[in-house]
């Protein structure tokens, strides 16, 4: 039976916070799509200073208020992604879906909302206009699928490596009556994930202990290489969505302000295969895949307060305030691990599937706060629109939700202030209406929050709408480009390979006034 003590509990825990908590996933949970009505990102989202729409309401509350009648809105996106990565100095393009047989559907709803204004008919109130509204909008949209080619010295039998010195060999052998899925659940339960790597990569016979004493605390690799070739293909589904819970009022008629209660929910699902290949004649090893597929669900909460201003009869000037998002994300692991190799010249090929889905305790993200200002020029015909926001991606915290002291996670969050800045957001947008036609184009632009990229996040927009007594029906097109750092694995296999994300929508809203 499997045995433990004290100290190797200790070492293997710390792994395991290792691997449940990244700079990857910093990365992840901060990401945001131009997505919401096609009347909003054909302008860019820059709608801080006008309001009057309802996935406006989710920048700045006080935009509720504007409205004069109630109306109910909701939106349906169209994308495709085209994806350029780059490791090792080799560069792919894929377009989705590029692999595999998860399916990836590029058309769903990604806003629904409504906004009930109450109107105060008596002047001598302060308060002319009431409303009340709600709003959902998608923040961001995960589906992707992208391979990763390129040459390494650096290779899984080092990452195993890790994971192994300083356990007992006692805790990763097989005895008489007990099966692979069962040792490696009992591990992950006892010991944690350090000590089920370890497993997987003595039991495939990456790794070998230095002498076959149950009390070994040493282990070798059984590969030989000099340069390896890496291949992974990497499938990426789930959305961070936003429910908006909104109240704003109209002041004297001169000011909006309102509120926002923002929740939060997370589903992201990551399946990667890496494959290695390329190893020496004389190794034993001769080719490895190891598949990893990881799910995460998150929940939290967030608000936001903003203001509008009528500064004379065309320009309006807004600020907002998002708070930082407070959420709480769940992971479960399954993984499974297949080693060709040779022995006593024969060539076997050795599966190690434990079938075991693995849960981590819970742990808490904070996402930074944004500031934000924004200034709109409206006219007879239509309206111009400028957003300027600042957020500090640096800030971003990992927690227990014990709210203890980790040294790990301290370590993670000086790594990500480190690595991660302070950048600014920007939004142009415009509106043009003739008859019943409405015609909107915008610019979005933020430098990257990555220190080692100079590629900005980027989108142009235009779209148009038909305008009706009590409806309307508008059509928006987006092209969007970004670049995004990631590191191969968290531990030894730290290389940094990069995602550029070419992604063209559609989006197509039916609004109804009631």
């Amino acid at each position: 039976m499997i045995k433990k003590n004290i100290l190797n509990f200790c070492f293997v825990l710390c792994f395991n916070l290792i691997n449940a908590q990244s700079i990857n996933d910093a990365i992840t949970y901060n990401l945001s799509d131009l997505s919401g009505s096609a009347r909003f990102t054909a302008m860019a989202g820059a709608f801080g200073a006008s309001g009057g729409d309802l996935s406006a309401i989710s920048i700045n509350p006080a935009s509720s208020s504007v409205f004069l009648v109630n109306q109910f809105s909701i939106s349906s996106i169209s994308y495709e992604n085209k994806t350029n990565t780059s490791f090792s100095n080799n560069v792919n393009q894929y377009i989705r879906p590029a692999m595999g047989s998860i399916p990836y559907p590029t058309f769903h709803f990604n806003q629904l909302g409504a906004v009930f204004v109450f109107n105060n008919n008596n002047k001598n109130e302060n308060w002319s206009r009431i409303s009340l509204s709600y709003n959902y909008g998608d923040k961001k949209r995960y589906n992707n699928s992208y391979i990763i080619e390129g040459n390494n010295s650096n290779g899984l039998d080092n990452y195993f490596l890790f994971y192994a010195n300083g356990l007992k060999l006692s805790d990763l052998d097989l005895y008489e009556g007990e099966t692979i899925s069962e040792v490696y659940r009992i591990l992950g339960n006892d010991i944690g994930f350090g000590a089920q790597q370890a497993f997987l990569g003595y039991q495939s016979y990456i790794i070998n202990p230095v002498s076959f004493n149950p009390d070994n605390e040493k282990y070798v690799s059984n590969a030989l290489y000099d340069n390896l070739s890496n291949y992974m293909k990497i499938n990426t589904e789930g959305y961070h969505g936003v429910h908006s819970i909104n109240l704003s009022g109209l002041y004297k008629n001169f000011i909006h302000l309102g509120i926002n209660i923002n929740l939060h929910e997370i589903k992201y699902e990551k399946y990667s295969r890496f494959i290695e290949q390329g190893f020496s004649e004389k190794s034993n090893v001769t080719e490895v895949v190891f598949d990893n597929n990881l799910e995460s669900n998150g929940e939290g909460i967030s608000f936001q307060i903003g203001l509008i201003a009528k500064i004379n009869k065309n320009i309006r000037l807004g600020a907002y305030y998002d708070s930082p998002q407070w959420i709480k994300i769940t992971e479960k692991y399954k993984q499974e691990i297949v080693v060709d190799y040779i022995e006593n010249k024969s060539y076997i090929s050795e599966k190690i599937k434990p079938d075991v889905i693995t849960i981590y305790d819970p742990y808490k993200i904070q996402i930074p706060s944004r500031k934000n200002i924004s200034l709109a020029y409206i006219f007879k015909r239509g309206l111009v629109s400028f957003d300027y926001g600042v957020k500090n991606y640096g800030k971003t915290l990992f927690k227990e939700t014990s709210n203890k002291t980790s040294n790990y996670l301290n370590n993670l969050n000086s790594q990500i202030s480190d690595k991660l800045k302070s950048t600014n957001t920007l939004r142009i947008g415009g509106e043009y209406i003739i008859g019943l036609l409405s015609i909107r184009a915008g610019i979005f632009n933020e430098k990257s929050f990555q220190n080692n990229i100079t590629l900005n996040n980027k989108a142009t927009s235009w779209g148009l709408g038909l305008n009706f007594k009590r409806s309307s029906i508008d059509i928006a097109f987006i092209d969007n480009k970004n670049k995004n750092s990631y590191k191969t694995y968290p531990v030894v296999l730290t290389d940094n390979y990069y995602i550029t994300n070419n992604k063209s929508q559609i989006i197509l809203t039916y609004n109804f006034k009631f």
